[in-house]
């Protein structure tokens, strides 16, 4: 099962240092509600809402099996399977980070950064 790491949707980024609180610079103190935000993450903030969504939409997706068919520093290609269905994944982070999901019926979910 995927999981998001504290900060992911926010896009927030740091280095990870090995000490102690070596985390702190990529999981910062998130603000008291969601209006105070930065809107600099509106964009990771859209996709993972996108993506929470479609997961919820195939439930079977929790107990699937998923095989990588591609994958390179900056693109990953994946299928997931699972009671006679299946979702393919293509998430891209160059020229621009887009995400593409298809399934048997067709397109599911398209998400470019920008849009």
């Amino acid at each position: 099962m995927p999981s998001i790491y504290y900060g992911d949707e926010q896009a927030y980024q740091g280095l990870k240092e090995e000490r102690l609180g070596g985390d702190d610079a990529i999981r910062p103190e998130l603000p008291a509600t969601p209006a105070d935000l930065d809107p600099a993450g509106e964009w990771m903030r859209s996709l993972h809402r996108g993506l929470i969504g479609l997961r919820r939409q195939h439930a079977w997706l929790a107990r699937a099996r998923t095989e990588v068919e591609t994958q390179s520093n900056e693109a990953i290609t994946y299928v997931s399977s699972g009671q006679d269905q299946w979702l393919r994944v293509e998430l891209s982070l160059a020229p621009q980070a887009q995400v593409v999901v298809t399934g048997a019926d067709g397109e599911l979910f398209r998400w470019a950064a920008g849009d």
